[in-house]
């Protein structure tokens, strides 16, 4: 429970970080989960990203987490999962 507050507090932050250089710049940047993930993916997985030849499915759901997502809302769902989910995890 306490990585989930962790990464609650996270989400404050890159929100706050984001919302002052939109403040300071008039244009609200843009971070995805791809650009800080990048040199620790696999190479078949980015292979895989880049030009699925079968789940295309699923494809379409991890280039939107990983390519189009907002980093906040990612590390949000992140904290969700941990507070929520971890102490079902925990109990059993």
């Amino acid at each position: 429970m306490g990585a989930g507050f962790l990464f609650f507090s996270a989400t404050l932050l890159i929100l706050g970080v984001q919302v002052f250089f939109y403040l300071k710049s008039g244009a609200w940047p843009k971070w995805v989960l791809f650009g800080l993930i990048n040199s620790a993916l696999p190479i078949p997985f980015i292979e895989w990203l880049s030009s699925p030849q079968d789940w295309h499915g699923l494809h379409k759901i991890v280039a939107w987490i990983l390519l189009e997502g907002p980093l906040v809302l990612d590390v949000m769902a992140l904290s969700f999962i941990c507070i929520f989910g971890g102490g079902k995890i925990a109990e059993d």
